[in-house]
C-alpha cells in the first residue's frame, strides 16, 4: 500500500529542488513570499514523464498582483510541448480573469520536435491567448537566453521586452553563424542580474489593466515651483533627456528602446505624480529629425499608451523630416498619424524649440487628436527650414535688395518673428498657448489634471 502522505512529500521535495534558475528569477521578480505556483504537477506524457519545462504562478509586485511564466532551461532545454503549452494558456485564464499583467521569460530550445503537431498547435494556442490579452492587461517578454522559431514570433505580440545583453538572441530562422544575427532589439537591455529589477521597474509604470487608468503617486511635487535653465535645455543641439530630467518628478524617468532610433525618445516618467508616456524628438541626434525608424517607435509607443489609458506627452523639437532610410518612409510615417488618431488616452503637445514641415503635423498637432497644444516663446513653426522657406517665399525681396546679404539675415529674422511665429499658431487655432520657459512643467501637468 502506497502511503500517499510520503508520496506528495517526496514530490514536494523534487519540485522545490528543480528548476533553480527559474525559481530565482521568479523569486526576485515577485515581493518575498508571495508567489503562488500554478500547474506545479503537470508532467511531460513522453520521455519518462518528467515535470514540464516551464514553470508558471502569480504573486505581487510592490503589492500588485501579477502573472509569470519562466521557461527552464536546465529542464529538457525548455523545449515547447503541448504540456507547455497548456501551462501557459491556464496562467493567462487567470491573468485576463484576475485582469493583471503578465511577465514571460524567454529560454528554451524551441519546438518538441518528437512531438511533431501538437506542440505547433500548442504554439498557436498560446499566441491566440497572448492576442487575446492584448488589449486587457500589459504582457511583458523577458529574453534571458534563446528565442527562436515561433517562440520570436509568440515574444512579439507581447508589448513590452526586456533582454539579457549578453545572453539574448531572438530570431525566426537559425544562421550557422551567430554573428550574422542581429541584437535583439528590446525594450530594455540590462545585465543578467538585472532582469528582474528592469521588469519591476517597468511594472511600476503600467497600470494592471486596460480599465484601471494611468499610475498615480501619492508622492506629487509642488508643480508652482519653476523649472531654471529652460531655455538652455531646449536650445539648438541640446540633449533632450535633460529636459525629462528636469520636467520629471524627482527627476526620473525610463526610456524605452534607446538603441533604436536614438533620434527620438520614448519614455515613462512621472508628472506631478501622474504616470505620462513622452515622445520626445532628441535634437542631439540628428537634429531630431522625424526618420522612419523614429516614426516606428514613436507610433507602437503610442499605440501602448492608448491602449492602457496612460496620457501621451509629446515634445516637438524637430528640423522636420529627414534620415537614410528611405523604404517605407510614408507607410511608417502613416502609421505613427493612425497611432495618435486612434489613440483615447489624454494629449498635451508642447513645441519646444523648432517644428519644420509635415512633422510638426505628424507629431501629435490639433489635427491628429492632441486636446492641448502648447508652445514656448521662443518656438519657430514654420512649413519649411526658415533659410529655405526665405529663399523660396521671398525671392523677389532678396533680388531687390542692395545687400543680399544683410538683407538674407533681416528676412530670417522676420520669418521667424512673423509668419514661423507661436503667435501666428496661436491665431490660426493651431497652438491654445504660448508659455513662458519656467511655467513649462506647471502648464503641462495642469493641463493633464485638466483633462484627468
Amino acid at each position: 500500500m502506497v502511503n500517499r502522505d510520503t508520496s506528495a512529500a517526496s514530490l514536494r521535495e523534487e519540485i522545490a529542488s528543480s528548476a533553480a534558475s527559474a525559481r530565482s528569477f521568479l523569486a526576485g521578480l515577485f515581493d518575498e513570499g508571495t508567489f503562488l505556483e500554478i500547474g506545479t504537477y503537470v508532467k511531460n506524457t513522453a520521455e519518462g514523464g518528467a515535470f514540464e519545462g516551464v514553470v508558471t504562478g502569480c504573486g505581487a509586485v510592490d503589492g500588485r498582483p501579477v502573472f509569470a511564466f519562466v521557461q527552464d532551461y536546465d529542464n529538457g532545454r525548455a523545449a515547447f510541448t503541448a504540456a507547455h503549452g497548456k501551462k501557459i494558456c491556464a496562467l493567462y485564464d487567470a491573468a485576463i480573469r484576475a485582469k493583471a499583467p503578465v511577465v514571460g521569460l524567454f529560454s528554451g530550445a524551441g519546438a518538441k520536435l518528437s512531438e511533431g503537431i501538437d506542440c505547433l498547435s500548442a504554439y498557436g494556442a498560446v499566441m491566440a491567448k497572448v492576442n487575446q490579452a492584448k488589449n486587457v492587461i500589459p504582457q511583458i517578454a523577458v529574453i534571458a537566453g534563446t528565442c527562436g522559431g515561433a517562440s520570436a514570433v509568440l515574444s512579439e505580440l507581447f508589448d513590452f521586452t526586456v533582454a539579457d545583453k549578453d545572453a539574448a538572441r531572438r530570431y525566426v530562422l537559425p544562421h550557422a553563424d551567430d554573428a550574422d544575427r542581429p541584437a535583439t532589439k528590446a525594450d530594455l537591455t540590462v545585465p543578467a542580474e538585472e532582469l528582474t529589477a528592469a521588469a519591476r521597474r517597468l511594472l511600476n509604470y503600467l497600470p494592471s489593466n486596460s480599465t484601471e487608468g494611468t499610475v498615480y503617486s501619492l508622492a506629487r511635487e509642488d508643480i508652482n515651483t519653476p523649472v531654471e535653465n529652460v531655455e538652455a535645455l531646449v536650445a539648438s543641439g541640446a540633449d533632450v533627456k535633460e529636459l525629462l530630467t528636469a520636467l520629471a518628478d524627482d527627476g526620473r524617468y525610463l526610456e524605452l528602446a534607446a538603441d533604436a532610433a536614438p533620434e527620438m525618445v520614448c519614455a515613462f516618467l512621472e508628472l506631478n505624480g501622474r504616470v505620462v508616456g513622452t515622445v520626445a524628438n532628441q535634437p542631439a541626434v540628428e537634429q531630431g529629425k522625424l526618420t522612419a525608424k523614429a516614426a516606428r517607435k514613436a507610433a507602437r509607443f503610442v499605440d501602448v499608451l492608448g491602449r492602457f489609458g496612460i496620457p501621451v506627452l509629446t515634445l516637438v523639437n524637430t528640423e522636420g523630416l529627414g534620415g537614410k532610410e528611405c523604404g517605407c518612409y510614408a507607410e511608417n510615417l502613416a502609421r505613427l498619424v493612425s497611432a495618435y488618431l486612434a489613440c483615447p488616452s489624454a494629449k498635451v503637445t508642447a513645441v519646444v524649440g523648432k517644428a519644420y514641415g509635415s512633422a510638426f503635423t505628424l507629431l501629435g498637432s490639433k489635427q491628429l487628436g492632441a486636446d492641448l497644444v502648447f508652445a514656448l516663446d521662443s518656438a519657430v513653426i514654420s512649413v519649411l527650414p526658415t533659410e529655405t522657406a526665405v529663399e523660396f517665399v521671398w525671392d523677389e525681396r532678396l533680388k531687390a535688395a542692395s545687400d543680399p546679404r544683410a538683407a538674407r539675415l533681416a528676412l530670417r529674422e522676420e520669418w521667424e518673428t512673423t509668419v514661423a511665429s507661436p503667435l501666428h499658431a496661436a491665431r490660426s487655432g493651431d497652438v491654445d498657448d504660448i508659455i513662458a520657459f519656467d511655467e513649462l512643467k506647471q502648464r503641462l501637468a495642469a493641463g493633464f489634471e485638466i483633462l484627468g
